[in-house]
């Protein structure tokens, strides 16, 4: 018996029928979605997110990976890391620099305190109050008995996100908040399910490629940080695959209505690369072959580009 991996899919293949309407309901507007309306479709609509295709496109700029997350106590000193708490003051105070004022916030959880401190971002104070949960990312430093964190990143969460999760924050707009986006974005992995994959099953088999239904929510929501790779990747060759073919489809449709001619390749060239001062190289040779190849192929116009 052998060990399953963690990315294999694990969910059930519907049938063709189902794959055809769930795929079909990427191109319905944003609208039809839970929690799609108001400020939140104002604001999704400046972004340019108009079908349920372009909330889904919509990748996250970071992960909080709670996973690797550390207690105040543990955390190391002069690395980046991760820190989660509750907020237990907040506090604006002005420095020595005019107009410069600094937002100190308190981070406790049941190892200790670490001080937040956030230079000209007075509006923290009325955003971040006593009892909020926030996970913190940045470099921890030690001063004055405390630890500390200057400007770091940070994101507010819910009870219900511990140790073990990978949170995605994903780029907002006025009137849409990174929680409000991460519902919106799950309500469309849930409603759209198992899509008809553009790529083969083989083709995705011989390139270790994810399914798009399956990268797409291993992009949104990791179970594992290595997932977001192994997504990224399958979309990369998704990307530029239909870039080749294009460029193909326009290179033909370039070459209709041309009629090919078949050239006679005889003691001339010959002569001509005995002419030459220098020796062709092993690649030489080959571009050369081809191109004589295509020259006296009747049935094709050639269509080459010679580099170097």
């Amino acid at each position: 018996m052998t060990a399953a991996s963690p990315f294999q899919e694990t969910y059930t293949v519907p049938c063709a029928a189902k794959r055809l309407g769930h795929t079909a309901l990427l191109s319905e507007d944003i609208c039809r979605l839970k929690y799609v309306s108001g400020a939140r479709a104002d604001a999704l609509e400046r972004m340019g997110v108009q079908t349920v295709l372009d909330v889904l496109s919509c990748a996250p700029r970071r992960y909080l990976d709670f996973s690797h997350a550390y207690a105040v106590e543990q955390a190391p000193l002069g690395q980046v890391c991760t820190v989660v708490g509750t907020v237990d003051r907040v506090s604006n105070r002005p420095t020595s620099q005019r107009g410069l004022t600094v937002t100190e916030v308190s981070l406790v959880d049941h190892t200790g305190v670490l001080l937040l401190a956030f230079f000209r971002q007075p509006w923290l104070s009325k955003q971040l109050v006593p009892g909020d949960r926030l996970a913190v990312i940045g470099t921890i430093e030690f001063s004055y008995g405390f630890k500390r964190m200057a400007s770091p990143h940070f994101e507010k969460i819910d009870q219900t996100c511990g140790v073990g999760t990978i949170l995605p924050v994903h780029g907002t707009r006025e009137g849409l908040s990174c929680a409000w986006m991460r519902r919106i974005v799950a309500t469309a992995l849930d409603t759209v399910g198992q899509t008809c994959d553009p790529l083969p099953a083989r083709l995705r088999a011989r390139r270790g490629l994810m399914s798009a239904s399956r990268a797409a929510r291993a992009l949104h929501f990791p179970r594992l940080m290595g997932e977001i790779q192994l997504a990224r990747r399958r979309f990369a060759y998704e990307e530029l695959l239909e870039l080749q073919l294009a460029l193909r489809l326009r290179n033909d449709d370039n070459l209709l209505g041309l009629t090919p001619y078949a050239h006679r390749c005889g003691t001339h060239v010959e002569a001509m690369r005995e002419a030459l001062p220098f020796a062709l190289s092993d690649e030489q040779q080959q571009a050369v072959q081809e191109i004589l190849d295509d020259m006296q192929d009747g049935a094709h116009v050639m269509n080459r580009l010679l580099l170097g």
